[in-house]
């Protein structure tokens, strides 16, 4: 079956508003989203994770790169998995549904631009590394995406239970 991908021009700026990582503390999942009313990469943000409480705010102005660590903190990303010998991450759900649509397509369009002869390499598809492209690391890479999405249900699940409800 033929599953079609389109790049629609996202840039990895596009998921900055809500990042999902591990708490330094406590190890929990916790989060770093925007906080002021304005979108973009430098509007100020705040960490916190719901388990111990530690919160943390950011307004400065320059940022990290993002290797496996969130640009802000410098945190531990969430999503982090091992696949074909690389490092596969994500910053958020959204993020990872993104990887999933774009890998698992047999057939990748990227429209172009009016009166222009070229698409330019600027978009979060454009720049996927050559592994992550590639049809044969299809199912290593998308196995490796389901077991992200499954940390992070495992992550609501125990987010959601407390002491007296937890199982014996």
């Amino acid at each position: 079956m033929t599953k079609e991908f389109t790049d629609t021009k996202e840039t990895i700026y596009d998921f900055y508003d809500l990042i999902e990582v591990e708490c330094p503390d406590c190890g929990s999942h916790a989060i770093v989203r925007n906080v002021s009313d304005k979108s973009g990469m430098f509007s100020p943000r705040r960490f916190s994770c719901k388990k111990c409480g530690k919160q943390k705010e950011w307004n400065e102005q320059g940022l990290g790169s993002i290797t496996d660590e969130d640009p802000y903190f410098g945190y531990k990303l969430w999503f982090l998995a091992s696949s074909c010998g690389h490092t596969l991450y994500a910053l958020n759900e959204k993020h990872l549904d993104f990887l999933r649509s774009y890998v698992e397509a047999t057939q990748r369009k990227r429209p172009r631009k009016e009166n222009e002869s070229e698409i330019r390499n600027g978009t979060l598809a454009s720049r996927f590394p050559a592994w992550m492209k590639s049809a044969k690391n299809r199912e290593e890479v998308l196995r490796s995406i389901e077991k992200l999405k499954h940390k992070k249900g495992c992550a609501n699940q125990s987010a959601h239970t407390t002491p007296a409800s937890a199982p014996r």
